[in-house]
Protein backbone atom coordinates (compact mmCIF):
# COMPACT_ATOMS: atom_id res chain seq x y z
CA UNK A 1 0.00 0.00 0.00
CA UNK A 2 1.40 3.34 -0.70
CA UNK A 3 1.47 6.58 1.48
CA UNK A 4 0.59 9.73 -0.04
CA UNK A 5 2.81 11.10 2.87
CA UNK A 6 5.84 13.09 1.88
CA UNK A 7 7.85 10.26 3.27
CA UNK A 8 8.71 7.33 1.32
CA UNK A 9 10.90 4.76 2.79
CA UNK A 10 12.06 6.69 4.96
CA UNK A 11 13.33 9.65 3.29
CA UNK A 12 12.00 13.29 3.47
CA UNK A 13 11.37 14.86 -0.09
CA UNK A 14 13.57 18.00 -0.36
CA UNK A 15 12.00 20.63 -0.85
CA UNK A 16 13.77 23.50 -2.81
CA UNK A 17 13.84 26.97 -1.13
CA UNK A 18 12.35 29.54 -3.32
CA UNK A 19 15.61 31.73 -3.44
CA UNK A 20 17.82 28.88 -4.21
CA UNK A 21 15.91 29.39 -7.58
CA UNK A 22 16.57 32.77 -8.55
CA UNK A 23 20.72 33.21 -6.91
CA UNK A 24 21.92 32.69 -10.06
CA UNK A 25 20.08 35.15 -11.61
CA UNK A 26 20.48 37.59 -9.18
CA UNK A 27 24.38 37.59 -9.60
CA UNK A 28 23.91 37.63 -13.64
CA UNK A 29 21.97 41.06 -12.96
CA UNK A 30 24.22 42.21 -10.36
CA UNK A 31 26.83 42.32 -13.04
CA UNK A 32 24.62 43.25 -15.92
CA UNK A 33 23.28 46.42 -13.87
CA UNK A 34 27.56 46.80 -13.03
CA UNK A 35 28.38 47.20 -16.53
CA UNK A 36 25.17 49.34 -17.48
CA UNK A 37 26.24 51.97 -14.33
CA UNK A 38 30.12 51.71 -15.40
CA UNK A 39 28.38 52.54 -19.04
CA UNK A 40 26.51 55.13 -17.90
CA UNK A 41 29.50 56.41 -16.16
CA UNK A 42 31.26 56.88 -18.97
CA UNK A 43 29.07 58.48 -20.89
CA UNK A 44 28.33 60.96 -18.86
CA UNK A 45 32.03 62.09 -18.07
CA UNK A 46 31.96 62.40 -22.00
CA UNK A 47 29.33 64.48 -22.24
CA UNK A 48 29.88 66.49 -19.32
CA UNK A 49 33.69 66.66 -20.45
CA UNK A 50 34.87 65.59 -16.78
CA UNK A 51 37.80 63.59 -17.90
CA UNK A 52 39.17 66.82 -20.01
CA UNK A 53 38.30 68.87 -16.81
CA UNK A 54 40.53 66.68 -15.03
CA UNK A 55 43.33 67.13 -17.23
CA UNK A 56 42.83 70.55 -17.41
CA UNK A 57 42.81 70.76 -13.72
CA UNK A 58 46.20 69.23 -13.41
CA UNK A 59 47.80 71.13 -15.64
CA UNK A 60 47.08 74.11 -13.99
CA UNK A 61 48.53 72.82 -10.36
CA UNK A 62 51.47 71.41 -12.23
CA UNK A 63 51.47 75.76 -13.99
CA UNK A 64 50.86 76.52 -10.53
CA UNK A 65 53.73 74.80 -8.44
CA UNK A 66 56.10 75.78 -11.02
CA UNK A 67 55.05 79.72 -10.90
CA UNK A 68 55.61 79.10 -7.14
CA UNK A 69 58.75 77.75 -7.43
CA UNK A 70 60.18 80.28 -9.42
CA UNK A 71 59.02 82.81 -7.31
CA UNK A 72 60.78 81.57 -4.07
CA UNK A 73 63.59 81.48 -5.96
CA UNK A 74 63.24 85.17 -7.26
CA UNK A 75 62.75 86.21 -3.59
CA UNK A 76 65.49 84.29 -2.15
CA UNK A 77 67.66 85.61 -4.56
CA UNK A 78 66.81 88.76 -3.62
CA UNK A 79 67.42 88.51 -0.09
CA UNK A 80 70.80 86.84 -0.61
CA UNK A 81 71.72 90.05 -2.53
CA UNK A 82 70.53 92.73 0.03
CA UNK A 83 71.87 90.78 2.73
CA UNK A 84 75.38 90.95 0.80
CA UNK A 85 75.26 94.37 0.39
CA UNK A 86 74.18 95.52 3.56
CA UNK A 87 77.33 93.40 4.68
CA UNK A 88 79.12 95.58 2.21
CA UNK A 89 78.09 98.66 3.57
CA UNK A 90 78.59 97.35 6.99
CA UNK A 91 82.25 96.45 6.49
CA UNK A 92 82.87 99.67 4.57
CA UNK A 93 84.70 101.94 6.35
CA UNK A 94 82.48 105.32 7.15
CA UNK A 95 83.07 107.86 4.83
CA UNK A 96 86.05 110.99 5.58
CA UNK A 97 84.22 114.49 5.49
CA UNK A 98 85.66 116.61 3.54
CA UNK A 99 87.07 120.02 5.30
CA UNK A 100 85.11 123.05 3.08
Amino acid sequence: MQSSSPLVKGRRRRYRLPMEKYVGGLIILAVALLLIMLVCRELVCWYWKINRRMVLMEEQTRLLRQLVESTLRIEEDSLAHQAAQSRQQASAPPPVPRAG
